[in-house]
């Protein structure tokens, strides 16, 4: 490569790792005279969001091979919650559940009551925040001291990973029924996730109730015993026109002894084959017959972007 010329690289969304180690090199060994190289910034991974490319250490730049119970997570647009997947990605993927389904279990949050005893189940969508069913909050909780957050599986009688409340957060259309979801905010922690699952849009609701996909729902046993047991669960969504005019999605799970393991909250994830899992809806405790009726996450993905924003510290 010559010692003179110029290059435009600014303004391209950089993915951060190995495989643009020899351009991170060329920047710092050659004298090239680079456009705006203060502004030559990775996008992707989003532990290097925003950093310099010139800056950056080779041990930064790494390619980590995924694990074989390691999950891929739908795509986000930068800094927001909603997933980022076009229309065309979702009608030709894969219909069938073949990404591993265990790294799900990390996000499924379990709400305690003074007594131990679960009332809600949520999602964690960012590091200090829960995604949960509005009304769950409403009938169960009335003073957040009371209540305690466990994420994933635990001891009961082990007082370590438990997060305190620190805020609860109604969407302003709450008593419009479609909008019955509230964001919990937890009190800081220094442990830090790399990604979370992201919230679909309403036209890609309309796709997976047409194409009648199959989805996970993480579930856990109501019963406070020696260890409470996380369980993902099959679930198919249906299209039939009581659930589409209503703007809910409802389906049948392989959920046994359901009595045992429902709680209200339960997530609903969406498997998009090459494009990941996506959080679908919150089971939102109606049912009839064997058809759980959720509450869709589309619609409030502008709402939960402000309210994180406005309120992280």
């Amino acid at each position: 490569m010559s010692h003179h010329g110029y290059l435009h690289l600014y303004g391209n969304p950089w993915y951060c790792d190995c495989k643009i180690l020899w351009l991170q090199k060329q920047m710092v060994r050659w004298n090239l005279q680079i456009v705006d190289k203060d502004n030559i910034n990775c996008r992707y991974p989003v532990h290097l969001y925003n950093q310099q490319i010139q800056n950056l250490k080779p041990w930064q730049m790494t390619c980590t091979k995924p694990r074989a119970t390691s999950i891929k997570l739908g795509k986000k647009v930068t800094n927001r919650n909603v997933c980022n997947i076009r229309s065309t990605e979702i009608t030709s993927g894969h219909h069938g559940i073949r990404l591993s389904k265990h790294g799900l279990m990390k996000f499924h949050a379990t709400v305690l009551n003074r007594g131990g005893k679960p009332v809600c189940s949520a999602v964690q969508i960012a590091d200090d925040w829960l995604l949960g069913l509005g009304t769950c909050w409403v009938n169960n909780i009335t003073r957040y001291r009371d209540v305690t957050i466990r994420l994933g599986e635990f001891m009961p009688h082990s007082f370590s990973g438990y997060r305190n409340v620190k805020r609860v957060f109604y969407h302003p259309k709450i008593s419009q029924g479609l909008n019955n979801v509230a964001l919990i905010q937890m009190e800081a922690s220094s442990t830090k996730q790399r990604r979370f699952p992201c919230l679909i849009t309403s036209q890609q609701k309309r796709i997976l109730q047409k194409h009648r996909f199959r989805a996970m729902t993480t579930v856990r046993r109501l019963e406070v015993k020696r260890k409470v047991k996380l369980r993902a669960v099959g679930f198919k969504i249906k299209n039939r026109s009581f659930c589409t005019s209503t703007g809910f999605l409802c389906g049948t799970s392989r959920l046994k002894s359901k009595n045992r393991y429902y709680l209200s909250g339960m997530p609903l994830y969406v498997d998009l084959g090459n494009n990941g899992w996506v959080l679908a809806a919150l089971d939102n405790g109606d049912r009839s017959t064997n058809t759980s009726w959720l509450m869709p996450v589309s619609g409030i993905s502008d709402w939960v972007d402000d309210t994180i924003a406005k309120n992280s510290a």
